[in-house]
């Protein structure tokens, strides 16, 4: 999951606004558990997850973030999220320690390049 996230973000300029971030979260889970449903019971899990998966990233990612979220209560955030049962601890563990360590960064628009200069040819005299 967080390497399809890492995907889709790293090609996307994500808005600041929450509801349109949810809306692309949204679109990615459903496209993701039509592709690879793996752990999910159904989209919704899926939806719920990646969310949950940006919701770290961003926990562990900010520096205004004091108190930076556990494994443990990681896991437990997501109790009861596969249609009302657990995913498996493994995968949450998997999941966890991919994000905490490798930040999931959204597409960066660079700066404006300088305008290129012109060079001035002047040819050398015959002589």
């Amino acid at each position: 999951l967080d390497v399809a996230l890492r995907l889709t973000f790293s090609a996307l300029e994500v808005p600041g606004e929450a509801q349109k971030v949810d809306r692309i979260v949204h679109a990615f889970a459903t496209s993701y558990y039509r592709q690879c449903p793996g752990p999910f019971k159904d989209e919704t899990a899926a939806y719920v997850m990646s969310f949950s998966a940006m919701l770290l990233n961003t926990d562990q990612h900010n520096p205004n973030v004091r108190t930076k979220m556990s494994l443990e209560q990681f896991i437990n955030n997501n109790k009861g999220i596969n249609g009302g049962e657990d995913l498996p601890s493994i995968y949450l563990e998997k999941l966890y320690n991919a994000i905490a360590t490798d930040e999931i960064k959204a597409h960066q628009i660079a700066p404006p390049a300088p305008p290129p200069t012109c060079l001035r040819f002047t040819p050398a005299s015959a002589g």
